[in-house]
């Protein structure tokens, strides 16, 4: 796994729509294991790239809600989203990242998600076990092993520029369908802004 980062700066391109990100020439790759080396030639990507329009910069979104340990009534972990901004937020480009591990970008069933002024979203993991309705997810497990009960330290949400937004810290011991739950969605720099929920059964997604 490559920890190599590239930052393209585009101009004269029309924001909402989808590009093709294309190199050409050569590109100085380095690795610790490897002396440095050049790629040369084209690199055309896979994948497509969005390009946003201008947001205010005032957004503020919040990890709310966070369960990492399940019950047998239900059986996956989740990351609560809420949108204190003023306005719509577009998710496009943000990340989660799990302890210290690499952030995981949010994916989207429709390709982009609009998440609106006040309103709350789900993250969820292993996308092949969820069903077909608009969901955000994560490709595979959050993390490398999912959220640990045990051990987990911390979880960031990251905006495109890699700009921490928000973060939860556990507070205590995790609770089996409990989730840990800010008190005032609102208020993002209390620390002892969290409770656990008052559900003892799945926490919100009951």
């Amino acid at each position: 796994e490559a920890g190599d980062s590239l930052t393209v700066f585009a101009e004269n391109v029309e924001p909402e729509k989808y590009y093709r990100l294309i190199l050409r020439g050569r590109i100085l790759s380095e690795d610790k294991r490897m002396l440095s080396y050049y790629y040369g030639g084209n690199y055309v990507s896979d994948e497509l790239y969005f390009i946003k329009k201008k947001e205010n910069k005032n957004i503020c979104l919040a990890i709310n809600e966070v369960l990492s340990y399940p019950s047998e009534n239900y059986n996956k972990e989740f990351i609560e989203l809420f949108n204190c901004s003023d306005e719509d937020v577009d998710l496009r480009g943000y990340s989660i990242k799990v302890d210290e591990n690499r952030p995981q970008k949010l994916l989207f069933k429709n390709y982009s998600f609009y998440l609106s002024k006040g309103g709350y979203s789900l993250i969820l993991s292993n996308m092949k076990e969820l069903s077909n309705e608009p969901l955000v997810y994560v490709s595979g497990k959050f993390g490398k092993n999912g959220l640990s009960n045990t051990s987990l330290t911390s979880i960031q949400l990251l905006d495109e520029k890699g700009k921490i937004l928000s973060e939860f810290r556990p507070f205590g011991k995790a609770k089996r369908g409990i989730s840990y739950e800010r008190i005032n969605p609102y208020d993002l720099n209390y620390e002892k802004n969290w409770g656990y929920s008052v559900s003892p059964i799945g926490s919100t997604p009951n």
